[in-house]
Parts: structure tokens; C-alpha cells; sequence
């Protein structure tokens, strides 16, 4: 009997735990439940500088930065404000401002495009610059223009160093032969690169100058005109070689001073003077001037390499030279001056050049000496 009232009060006590156990789990899901439906659900805030689910740049650029050549802009959308990334105008990015400033300093530092004896390697520098602005924006603008003309600046520049190493050339040798050569060299270089501008479509350039205010149309015809100026100096060039008196140089005897004493009734030439120009492309080196005075067709004096002040004869010259105290013995102090008898004589003067030393001018003029 008492073994079935513990068996009993044992099965009350499981059963009033359970019960509790039921009533305790009923309890706390109704109070989730409550607290499910009772409480507002978090929404993202733009502009708060944190980035939160469901902000894109698209709805929020504020707190979801643009990507490159993107602008965060404020629109209207369905009625409502929102923040979103706008791709800029190729006008409006930096590296586009920053490209049309370095090409404005390059006209700014440079006399012209083909220029590189000012400032050039300030101006490699711009155009590096400008090249680096048109490849960034390439992957997402259209470029090509752009890059074309940077191509061309850089083409100018090698076609620049070309003409102006064979220029320089030009100016220091002293051998025919290679002179001639660096002449036909020059017609070639610059025909090359008329060639190449003349391959440029009217779009192409019609663009280069509504862009970029550069005109091409009177570079080509610069080009012609060097390249008709070297084709003519060419035959001019063989004339030299043939060593015929050399029609490239032009001499004259524009003024003379002779000077008579009573004394003796001895005269001497005090001074003359010279046109000497130098019609060619290139310089003429080591020219040597040869002064003779000849009485009725007789050489009365020579003077070997009358001492005037020219090294050399630079291409295009048109100067004047004087030679003083003719006839003076300069290896010979005490000869003393050449004297001369009154009456008319024949002064003659010969250019020599080059290493072979030919004569290839000569000038003279009949005086009076009295």
C-alpha cells in the first residue's frame, strides 16, 4: 500500500514538472512572437558614412564611393531623391584638363611643333604627360583622335632630331662628297615626312585643329619649300665638285684707300674691302684669300692668305671683309710695305676652300692708284 502512494506521488511530481515545462516553453514563444511582429525592422541610412546592406552605388554613392570617371550626383528617381554614380564627360575629367594644360605649355615653351632646339626636354615631359592622360582614359572614352595626334608629336619629334643632326653635319664637314650625300639625305627625311602628313585624312586634321588649334596645311607647305631648296643647292653642290670656279660664292671688291707721298711720290694700298656671300646650304670651311695687284696683266705683288677674320663661311653669309696694308711681308718685318708707281692696276682676289684648297671664287676690279 505504501509502496503504490510513492509510486503515485512520484508520477504527480513528474507530471507537475512537465507541465511546468510546458506552461515555461508556451510562455517564452509567445513572448518572441510578440516581440517579432512589435519591433520595426532596421533600414539603411544614406549618408551616414557607413556602408549598409542594400546600398549600391547606384542607390547611395554617398556611403558607396564611384569608381574612376564617376561622379557622385544627386538625382530624381520614381519621385524620390537618390545618390548615384554619374560617368563624367570626357570634358569633365581631370586627366582630359590635364592633357589640353600640357599641350598649351608645349606651344607656350616651343616656338612650333617642330622645334626642338627650345626647351626640348621640358617638352618631352609634356608630351609624356599627355600620353599618360590619353592611355588612362582610353579603357573608357574613346581616344582615338587623341592618340593620334599624341603619335604625331612624337613622330614630328623624330622626324625634329633627324634633319637636325644632318643639318648640324652639314655645317662641319668639309668633304664634297659627304656633303652631297647629307643634301640627298635631306630631300629624303623630308619628303618621308610629307609623306606621312599627307596620309592624315581631312577628318583627322580638322579634328587636330578644333581640338587642339593646330594646323598642319602650312607645316606640309614649309616642307615643300625646304625640300625645293635642297633640290636646287644638289647641282650647285656638283658644280663645287668639279672644281669650277664656284658660282655659289659671289665675290666683290666694293672699296679701296690707296695713299701717296709727296716726298717720294711712292704710293701703297691701305685697304680694301670685300663683298664675300655665300649663296649655298652649307658652310664652306678653312677658306683661304689670295690678293694680287698686277700691272699691265704682270703680277706685282701676291699676298698668300690675306689675314681676314673668317674661320669659315657660314651657309647663306653676306658680309664684308677689309684686308689692311697690302703688300706688307708679314714673315719679313723688315721689307716694309709693298710702294707703288701712280697709275692704274688690276687687284684680284682668289677663295680658296675646303681641304684641297681650289679655288672656287674669284673677283677682281681695276684701280686707280694715285
Amino acid at each position: 500500500m505504501a509502496k503504490n502512494k510513492n509510486l503515485k506521488l512520484i508520477g504527480i511530481i513528474v507530471g507537475a514538472v512537465i507541465l511546468v515545462g510546458i506552461i515555461l516553453f508556451i510562455l517564452f514563444n509567445s513572448l518572441s512572437n510578440a516581440d517579432k511582429f512589435s519591433k520595426p525592422s532596421s533600414k539603411a541610412i544614406c549618408g551616414n558614412n557607413i556602408l549598409e546592406k542594400g546600398e549600391t552605388q547606384e542607390n547611395c554613392c554617398l556611403d558607396v564611393p564611384c569608381d574612376t570617371f564617376f561622379v557622385c550626383k544627386e538625382l530624381q528617381q520614381n519621385n524620390q531623391n537618390i545618390n548615384t554614380c554619374v560617368k563624367l564627360k570626357l570634358e569633365e575629367t581631370k586627366e582630359y584638363k590635364d592633357m589640353l594644360s600640357a599641350w598649351l605649355s608645349i606651344n607656350l615653351e616651343s616656338n612650333d611643333i617642330y622645334d626642338i632646339t627650345t626647351n626640348y626636354d621640358i617638352r618631352k615631359t609634356r608630351v609624356e604627360q599627355m600620353n599618360k592622360a590619353v592611355t588612362k582614359l582610353s579603357n573608357d572614352y574613346n581616344m582615338d583622335i587623341y592618340k593620334e595626334f599624341v603619335d604625331f608629336i612624337y613622330s614630328a619629334d623624330n622626324f625634329s632630331e633627324n634633319i637636325n643632326a644632318i643639318y648640324n653635319k652639314l655645317e662641319s664637314v668639309e668633304d664634297i662628297d659627304t656633303q652631297l650625300e647629307l643634301l640627298n639625305q635631306t630631300v629624303t627625311v623630308n619628303n618621308t615626312e610629307l609623306t606621312r602628313l599627307n596620309n592624315y585624312t581631312s577628318d583627322q586634321t580638322d579634328l587636330f585643329n578644333s581640338i587642339f588649334n593646330f594646323d598642319i596645311i602650312p607645316i606640309k607647305e614649309d616642307i615643300k619649300s625646304y625640300i625645293k631648296l635642297f633640290q636646287e643647292q644638289i647641282p650647285k653642290s656638283n658644280v663645287i665638285k668639279e672644281m669650277t670656279p664656284n658660282p655659289v660664292v659671289e665675290l666683290s671688291i666694293i672699296d679701296y684707300t690707296p695713299r701717296c707721298f709727296e716726298e717720294s711720290g711712292d704710293c701703297v694700298l691701305i685697304v680694301f674691302k670685300i663683298n664675300i656671300k655665300n649663296n649655298g646650304f652649307f658652310k664652306l670651311s678653312n677658306p683661304n684669300f689670295d690678293v694680287s695687284i698686277l700691272k699691265e696683266g704682270v703680277i706685282v705683288n701676291k699676298d698668300i692668305n690675306a689675314p681676314f677674320d673668317l674661320h669659315s663661311i657660314p651657309a647663306q653669309y653676306n658680309g664684308s671683309q677689309s684686308d689692311y696694308l697690302i703688300g706688307y711681308d708679314r714673315n719679313d718685318v723688315n721689307k716694309g710695305l709693298l710702294t707703288l708707281s701712280e697709275g692704274q692696276y688690276v687687284l684680284k682676289v682668289d677663295l680658296r676652300t675646303g681641304a684641297d684648297q681650289n679655288i672656287i671664287a674669284t673677283t677682281s676690279k681695276v684701280i686707280a692708284i694715285q
